[in-house]
């Protein structure tokens, strides 16, 4: 039943910041390293997960702990590598020719938020943000800080409410342009 619960709240927080309207970047950063952790907390239940991401040019590695134990995805150009250690699976994919770099992945995910309303200013990991508050209904509402910094423009922090759940996913640290 908890994992039913986690399922549809991870489903709804997907749907509602999907919603949310992004516009490219002038310059992202061509490196870096992000540590994140996501808190879901239910009426009888809660989840931690803390994920690493490590990007230079088109590669691209991500490290997630969770539930399932370690999960971690390659991505170095048209190749796609995921293993799970727990599990003793790995899976070697390759890409089709139209996927999207990892730059590009990162643009479509940058600034500005839209049907948002600005409600202040934050640092988050070091970075000077704005606060934006996204209501869909009643039952649902964001509040994202989105960078302000435009090597990396993208949301550091959202919490998600939709009814008595809550979703809290919060950028830990982050260096730009660095060697990884």
């Amino acid at each position: 039943m908890q994992k039913i619960r986690f399922a549809w709240m991870t489903s709804a927080a997907l749907v509602f910041i999907s919603s949310l309207a992004f516009a490219a970047p002038a310059e992202m950063a061509k490196s870096g390293y992000i540590r994140q952790t996501t808190t879901i907390i239910n009426t009888n239940a809660s989840l931690i997960q803390t994920t690493n991401i490590y990007w230079r040019g088109d590669c691209m590695r991500t490290e997630q702990y969770g539930v399932d134990g370690l999960v971690i995805q390659i991505k170095n150009g048209k190749t796609l590598y995921m293993y799970s250690p727990s599990r003793a699976q790995a899976v070697k994919t390759n890409l089709p020719a139209n996927s999207q770099s990892v730059q590009q992945i990162l643009k479509s995910m940058a600034t500005p938020v839209a049907g948002g309303k600005k409600i202040g200013s934050s640092v988050v990991a070091g970075i000077k943000c704005d606060a934006y508050k996204v209501t869909k209904d009643k039952n649902s509402s964001a509040i994202v800080y989105q960078s302000t910094d435009p090597r990396f423009p993208l949301p550091l922090k959202t919490v998600i409410t939709v009814g008595k759940a809550k979703q809290t996913t919060q950028t830990k640290s982050i260096k730009l342009n660095t060697t990884i």
